[in-house]
């Protein structure tokens, strides 16, 4: 046994590029950007300190439109960034 390292991927590649790892097939990226834009435009509506609480509480409550399954994960991804750079 080594160290615990790895020393050598012998039988895998890695992905052409970056953005070849993250795709995911079943994400209509419009309908995403969508839930995304509208989360981050209704949150800039409001003052920090409520639009922090709107973010938590929709995440933990799962208050969050349904729209189609892409425009909800777009939704979610942007009240969770906004919470996690709120508080940095």
């Amino acid at each position: 046994m080594t160290s615990g390292r790895i020393v050598a991927f012998p039988s895998s590649t890695p992905p052409t590029t970056h953005q070849s790892s993250l795709a995911d097939d079943t994400v209509d990226e419009d309908a995403f950007q969508r839930g995304f834009d509208d989360a981050t435009t209704y949150l800039a509506t409001m003052p920090d300190t409520w639009a922090r609480h709107h973010a938590s509480s929709a995440l933990a409550s799962g208050d969050i439109p349904d729209i189609t399954q892409s425009y909800e994960r777009g939704y979610r991804a942007a009240l969770y960034g906004f919470v996690r750079r709120v508080r940095r």
